[in-house]
């Protein structure tokens, strides 16, 4: 850290500030850092000749150390402008809908109230064929969750079900006149949502909370099945959907103690003695899970034995993180029925502000530097003026966790 001067010249100062520009990984203009490197003379050489890479990745702790000698600053992404930790950034896929000849590009905003209620920043990804060529910008700067909702039976190019569904072609019709709405495949969004399950859920860790659809897709994309009717091919006397009723209808569940479901729904646990109790859940499904992928434990039952819920047991730990879950059913449609309906939501966020947090603390142990300065300043009281001497030496350690 560059120590106190006594009695800084003019110049000393324009060189410290130039020091300043010229370790800035983006400097707000090119002849800043041009003129700091020059006027800095053996240091500036000494610093061009380093790689961009290395440059990029010293350049913020850099000017973060040498500006508190200057004054308080806050780390960039580290803080908001509030003084608070930055938003959690969750992404949801939209869902298409005809809408007067035209298809429209929408996202429930149950789900968005219950994520900016628990201060979340939403992040709305349309499903159009375009954007499965421009996902990545959507990603800039990190996401700390994924939330996939209701929407369209998954593709058979990812092999829900297994093997080929054996039914005659007349029942497959016969299914499709029913569920008109759930048997159109979309393919951009299959694409788009199994990319975020595949390279940011599974492969870095990213929170994640599947509800009806999007908890049949994770089970798909970890190596779970599912059933293409459930009334066709499980011998079941329960209705897991009713036109007729369609947001009034209920069915109960059985819900597995001592799991996440259990404890969000503290209540009704307490009540039942701490052991499985029933809840009356909301149903909009055809389809259900056949086979459960690895690592993924029932949370709940339906009472003709097919899974309502899960989730991963080896990634639920919310202050550190993790977070993933799956749901048949839809608690942002059911606040006024159980206080646990939101406490699902709330924890998503909690996990996925710990996600934030972590991945800025790690960023700033992975690389540290120490800029080590003195200036030594000469009063030569005959010519009532100061030459300043300076010394001036950077070293940089890099930690690999």
């Amino acid at each position: 850290m560059l120590k106190a001067v006594s009695y800084p010249s003019v110049q000393t100062c324009v060189r410290m500030l130039a020091v300043l520009a010229a370790f800035s990984p983006a400097p707000t203009s090119g002849w800043v850092a041009t003129t700091a490197c020059r006027s800095l003379g053996g240091l500036g050489s000494r610093w061009m000749s380093l790689s961009a890479r290395t440059r990029a990745s010293c350049g913020t702790l850099a000017t973060s150390r040498m500006a508190r000698g200057l004054g308080s600053v806050q780390m960039r992404g580290t803080e908001s402008a509030h003084g608070q930790p930055p938003w959690p950034r969750i992404v949801i896929v939209s869902r298409r809908h005809l809408r007067k000849n035209k298809q429209v590009d929408f996202v429930g905003e149950y789900h968005i109230d219950l994520l900016q209620r628990y201060g979340a920043v939403p992040i709305l990804i349309p499903r159009t064929t375009a954007t499965t060529q421009q996902l990545e910008a959507y990603l800039v700067g990190g996401i700390d969750g994924v939330l996939v909702v209701e929407g369209n039976d998954l593709g058979a190019e990812y092999k829900p079900y297994g093997s080929e569904v054996s039914m005659p072609n007349d029942k497959k019709d016969e299914l499709f006149n029913k569920h008109p709405g759930d048997m159109d495949i979309d393919n951009a969004k299959d694409a788009l949502e199994m990319e975020l399950i595949r390279k940011e859920v599974i492969g870095k860790g990213v929170p994640y909370l599947g509800l009806c659809r999007g908890s049949q897709m994770l089970n798909v994309a970890m190596g779970g099945t599912l059933y293409f009717d459930v009334s066709t091919e499980v011998q079941t006397s329960v209705k897991h959907i009713d036109y007729d009723n369609y947001d009034g209808y209920r069915h109960k569940i059985d819900v597995v103690p001592n799991t996440p479901l259990a404890g969000w729904f503290e209540e009704e646990y307490k009540a039942a003695g701490r052991k499985s109790f029933e809840l009356q859940v909301n149903s909009y499904h055809h389809q259900g899970i056949r086979t459960l992928a690895e690592n993924l434990e029932p949370m709940c039952y339906c009472q003709d034995g097919l899974v309502e819920g899960y989730y991963d047991t080896t990634m639920h730990e919310p202050s550190q993180g993790k977070y993933r879950v799956g749901l048949q059913w839809h608690p942002e449609r059911m606040l006024g029925d159980y206080a646990g309906c939101a406490r699902v939501y709330q924890h998503f966020v909690e996990a996925a502000a710990s996600h934030r947090r972590l991945i800025l603390e790690r960023e700033k142990k992975v690389s540290r530097m120490r800029i080590v300065g003195q200036a030594v300043v000469h009063v030569n009281p005959a010519q009532k003026h100061h030459h300043v001497r300076r010394d001036l030496s950077l070293r940089s350690e890099t930690k690999r966790e």
